[in-house]
Formats: structure tokens, C-alpha cells, sequence
């Protein structure tokens, strides 16, 4: 009877697996580029989802040029290449509504400049 009662005290004290972590939450993004009007630059855009895999988007983007996406996390870079132009950018990153970050860049003739972002 005591050997009994011990096995049901064994039971009834067994622990309970942890509850389901949550689901990620999407952040709400803007990637902003103001700066000298007609601008052109090479942007690669890396994005990472709630679910499935790492996303990749390459584009020529001419100043001004904005984005919105969501993503748990991204990072973006931009390049000013060999193409005889030259001015001024301001690339900002918005979060949730708030600014993460803000790089500015300068293309010059003969150069080229690269910017980087991220929120990792």
C-alpha cells in the first residue's frame, strides 16, 4: 500500500511542458533616402519574416525614394557607383514609428560610396 501511494504521489507531482512560445511580431519599417533629386543608387534590401526564409531585394533607386515592410528584421545597404554623377543622400530607418537609424553618404566622381543599416 505505502509502495502504492508513492508511485501516485510520483504522478500527480509530474511536470507540465511549457506553454507554446508566442509567435513573432512583425515590425513595421520605412526605409527613407532623401537627399539631391535624381540621385540614382544601387539599394540591397535583406529582410528576415516571421516565418519562411531570408528575403533579398536588389534595386537601381533614384532620390527620393521610400519603402514600408515588415519584417522581424532587416538590413539594407546602398551604393554610389561610377556613373559621373555626384551629390548628397540621407538614408533613416524607421521602426514601430521611431527612427532606429540615419546615415548620410555623399557620391563624388570617380568614387564609390557605400551606406549601411541595420536592425539586428
Amino acid at each position: 500500500m505505502i509502495a502504492g501511494m508513492g508511485l501516485l504521489m510520483l504522478v500527480g507531482c509530474a511536470k507540465r511542458p511549457p506553454p507554446p512560445a508566442p509567435a513573432p511580431t512583425a515590425n513595421q519599417y520605412r526605409l527613407a533616402i532623401q537627399g539631391t533629386a535624381g540621385l540614382r543608387l544601387d539599394l540591397l534590401l535583406i529582410t528576415k519574416p516571421t516565418e519562411g526564409e531570408i528575403e533579398r531585394y536588389e534595386s537601381e533607386v533614384t532620390v527620393p525614394y521610400t519603402r514600408d515592410f515588415e519584417a522581424l528584421k532587416c538590413a539594407v545597404w546602398v551604393d554610389g557607383e561610377f556613373r559621373g554623377q555626384k551629390g548628397q543622400y540621407r538614408m533613416s530607418l524607421t521602426t514601430n514609428g521611431s527612427i532606429t537609424s540615419e546615415v548620410d553618404g555623399r557620391v563624388r566622381k570617380g568614387h564609390k560610396t557605400s551606406g549601411v543599416m541595420h536592425d539586428l
